[in-house]
């Protein structure tokens, strides 16, 4: 089963508990990659906000393994030593999933959930919106390396759009754009609410590409500074010229696509 929430999962995971009827002792594996040190922590912890695992009579246990892309073999052997164990279910957090977890899951029975994290359903929303628009080439900024390989893994043979991907601009790759970038090239900022001020700010002050060809897409659901419009960034352009993405906007595709004349189904307040 393929999850692209997170708190989804969580729900999840108390439904296999539930279910079950596991008694005393749950335990989970969560399977990562190296650069996803910090999900188990966040993710142990959301899970005992859950009243389910917040009482004395629930024991939960989390097991994390860890896919090194260098050593997949080893990797593997790990990973088989670990299924050997009881295990209630498995949360795969991998980029891209791990199929040979899968379908060992798969014969021994055990509940299998691979997890997509937030951003992946958005930065196929944006690469969809950029095709739709007729775009043939853009450029993918992000705010970290693992959002970076993150859509490489999720856009990867999905997209006909060519792709250049960067994490951060600095005054290197801002002379390598100006000399390659073309003007009907497409530019799209995946940065957190409280950092993307200052790259939006130099992206339009480069004049890379038109305003019309910006897409910022907020990696958070941070009400601020975007809630209602976009004066807090202190443009010194229409607002209307700036596509921006915001994930706690249910449904944001749908205006988007829409607008771009690409058919979308949306509920009657998205349209």
């Amino acid at each position: 089963m393929k999850c692209t929430s997170v708190f989804l999962c969580f729900f999840l995971a108390l439904g296999v508990a539930n279910c079950y009827d596991l008694g005393a002792s749950v335990t989970y594996l969560m399977l990562i990659d190296k650069m996803q040190q910090t999900i188990p922590q966040d993710f142990e912890a959301k899970l005992r906000d859950l009243q389910f695992f917040d009482s004395d009579e629930h024991d939960l246990y989390l097991k994390t393994l860890i896919y090194d892309s260098r050593y997949p073999e080893e990797s593997f052997r790990r990973a088989c030593r670990t299924l050997s164990e009881p295990l209630n279910a498995i949360f795969d957090f991998t980029l891209g999933g791990w199929p040979q977890i899968r379908d060992l899951a798969n014969i021994t029975g055990t509940p299998y959930l691979q997890v997509e994290l937030t951003s992946g359903p958005f930065f196929r929303t944006i690469t969809d919106h950029i095709e739709a628009r007729g775009g043939k080439r853009a450029v993918y900024v992000f705010q970290t390396e693992i959002d970076m390989i993150s859509a490489e893994y999720t856009l990867a043979y999905e997209f006909e759009l060519e792709i250049l991907y960067f994490v951060g601009l600095n005054e290197d790759s801002f002379d390598f754009l100006k000399s390659s970038i073309q003007p009907e090239d497409y530019l799209a900022i995946f940065y957190t609410s409280n950092q993307v001020n200052k790259i939006f700010n130099e992206v339009l002050k480069s004049k890379l590409v038109s305003p019309d060809k910006i897409i910022t897409c907020l990696l958070d659901f941070e009400m601020s500074p975007f809630d209602t419009d976009l004066a807090d960034l202190n443009l010194e352009l229409p607002e209307q010229e700036i596509t921006l993405v915001r994930p706690s906007i249910s449904l944001m595709c749908c205006p988007i696509l829409n607008d771009a004349s690409s058919s979308c189904s949306c509920s009657p307040k998205t349209k």
